[in-house]
């Protein structure tokens, strides 16, 4: 179970092709904004193997939510993977700080996604 934290159309479908090539199963975060609180709970509940976050999504303080599951028993090994506009810099140093596994271009994320979501769908 691959969990994700994206809001634009056409990211999502394809980083769902990318997760159905790899045997996996996509679950999206909906509505974005109901995940801001106790989301450790939510993400254990559901069995998430990986977690794939849209820095662009302003719906969630994206440092102190990465703290908090990145500090959580039950969600802290999970791989957070982040990616965004290069342009960003804040979120990317914000998204590091914060204990985010991954932080990546948007274009990198997508090259590598393939690889990504293969390790993590198995």
């Amino acid at each position: 179970m691959i969990l994700g934290f994206v809001s634009n159309l056409m990211f999502t479908s394809r980083i769902e092709a990318a997760v159905e090539r790899a045997g996996g199963e996509m679950t999206w975060a909906e509505p974005l904004a109901d995940w801001a609180a106790a989301p450790c709970e939510k993400i254990a509940a559901l069995g998430a193997a990986l977690i794939l976050v849209d820095l662009g999504v302003t719906e969630i303080d994206w440092p102190a939510w990465i703290r908090t599951v990145k500090s959580h028993p039950a969600t802290t090994a999970i791989p957070l993977v982040c990616f965004g506009s290069h342009m960003d810099v804040e979120s990317f140093k914000g998204a590091k700080q914060a204990g985010a596994d991954q932080v990546l271009a948007r274009s990198q994320f997508f090259s590598k996604l393939p690889e990504i979501v293969r390790l993590r769908a198995e």
